[in-house]
């Protein structure tokens, strides 16, 4: 590649995000504040990841969860893809100057937005809205590819929340919007498919590199991520890959640590031949291997 474009492709990384926890809005919020905003938005997740309806039951008030359940009605018969949405979203919390808490979950490989009006104690969400920020995002050939369309996409999010933060939250059940969110949760479980399913090869390829790191092993070119957290490991999942005629790109993330990704080539003999540790408006570090 072109050295001056493969460096203003790495400048690009560097780009700071505005995040949503530094928005204007949230200036005069204190830390406690956001942090129990917080709180609520990642234990929705992390219900939503293994049954968004459940998570609705838990964490929304009646009105908010009737309008939530209708949203996701159509979901219900595949509730694994519903639930694959939440895999990998990105946090977004903030104080309106009136007091009032914000936040929100954002998917950058769906381009869903999901904003929560929470009560004033910030521990029951009371109304919400969902957007569609941006086109769905696809793995990729190159990580350095892929670490800038996923920042373009995060920043779109987080400016769409902050343009929502103050504003009286409606959610739209109609069959457009519903059709519209099926249609992008079907695709991208669809996608994943074959990464899920334990009779397929390139799954217990993935399998068994999870508990080569779980277990603290770096075989080169894994010997990359050495250092990295041992939960990150364990909470490592596959959110997107696109097969090769010879390999396959498979990326694996965690909402746990949503700014950081790991981008593997798996050869057809299930051998790591290259991985890359993208951390998102930071950089993207790429190791290959001899196979």
């Amino acid at each position: 590649m072109n050295r001056s474009l493969r460096e203003q492709r790495r400048a690009a990384l560097a780009f700071p995000i505005a995040l949503a926890v530094c928005l204007a809005v949230s200036a005069i919020a204190g830390a406690q504040g956001l942090l129990e905003i917080t709180v609520v938005i990642e234990s929705f997740q992390r219900l939503a990841m293994l049954e968004p309806s459940v998570a609705g039951d838990v964490w929304m008030n009646d009105a908010a969860n009737s309008d939530w359940q209708r949203l996701i009605a159509d979901l219900d018969d595949a509730s694994e893809s519903g639930a694959l949405w939440f895999v990998h979203t990105i946090p977004f919390a903030a104080l309106h100057t009136d007091g009032m808490p914000y936040g929100s979950l954002y998917s950058p490989w769906l381009g869903i937005l999901l904003v929560f009006e929470l009560d004033e104690n910030a521990t029951i969400i009371t109304g919400l809205t969902l957007q569609y920020v941006a086109e769905p995002i696809l793995a990729g050939v190159d990580p350095i590819d892929l670490a800038i369309a996923l920042a373009e996409s995060i920043t779109a999010g987080a400016e769409a929340f902050e343009v929502l933060v103050g504003t009286s939250l409606q959610l739209d059940t109609g069959r457009d919007t519903r059709s519209t969110l099926k249609t992008r949760v079907d695709e991208h479980a669809g996608s994943l498919q074959p990464i899920y399913a334990a009779d397929i090869a390139i799954s217990q390829f993935i399998v068994a590199v999870l508990d080569t790191l779980v277990s603290g092993r770096f075989p080169d070119p894994l010997s990359l991520v050495r250092g990295e957290d041992a939960e990150w490991f364990m909470q490592l999942a596959p959110v997107a890959w696109t097969q090769e005629p010879e390999s396959a790109v498979v990326v694996l993330a965690s909402s746990g640590w949503a700014y950081q990704l790991l981008w593997l080539e798996i050869t057809d003999n299930g051998a790591v031949s290259s991985a890359s540790l993208i951390r998102l408006f930071d950089s993207v570090t790429t190791r290959g291997g001899d196979v």
